[in-house]
């Protein structure tokens, strides 16, 4: 599957303009592969389908209501649930718009590389080792290679969806069940 060459590690964010195709990021140290398609690790907000978009806001106005109602009511505890509840939102809110998925999948001619950007640790599965890439009921990707079985969030589900099609349409794609 053709595409263009990665730009930025991964797992720093470093430019790898000028790189060879297989190098280790000058960063970080970490090996790369620009021929990497690279799921997750990015944020939220762009990643979203605008069904996804839809949802969040509709969540977030039926929310913000509940915080509003709540700040109206006589009683002071019901004023102290009702900040409660603006803040809680609030945090939320900044989360999506602003927030990164830690987590990503890296699909290349070797296999899937699993990464966690803030533990910093990358997990490499050969595509002789894959049995099944799946979505997982939890919003989370689900890889089973030989005994092991790995669940990740790379962000919203339609990436997830998008993860996986795009696994299972690979030129060497994963052995199903």
């Amino acid at each position: 599957m053709s595409q263009p060459p990665l730009e930025r590690c991964p797992f720093c964010d470093y430019s790898l303009e000028g790189l060879p195709t297989e190098h280790r990021c000058p960063e970080c140290g970490r090996p790369f592969d620009r021929r990497w398609r690279v799921f997750g690790g990015r944020r939220y907000w762009p990643l979203m389908s605008g069904w996804e978009k839809l949802r969040f806001v509709f969540d977030m106005t039926i929310w913000l209501g509940l915080a509003l109602f709540f700040c109206v009511l006589p009683l002071f505890c019901f004023r102290f649930a009702g900040v409660a509840f603006g803040v809680v939102g609030a945090v939320y809110v900044m989360q999506i718009a602003f927030g990164r998925a830690n987590e990503f999948i890296a699909v290349g001619p070797q296999g899937i590389t699993v990464g966690n950007r803030r533990l910093k640790i990358a997990r490499r599965f050969p595509w002789s080792d894959l049995h099944r890439v799946e979505v997982c009921k939890l919003d989370q990707l689900a890889v089973h290679a030989g005994d092991r079985e790995i669940h990740c969030s790379i962000g919203p589900k339609s990436q997830i969806r998008r993860c996986v099609e795009y696994i299972n349409s690979y030129d060497q794609p994963c052995q199903h069940e």
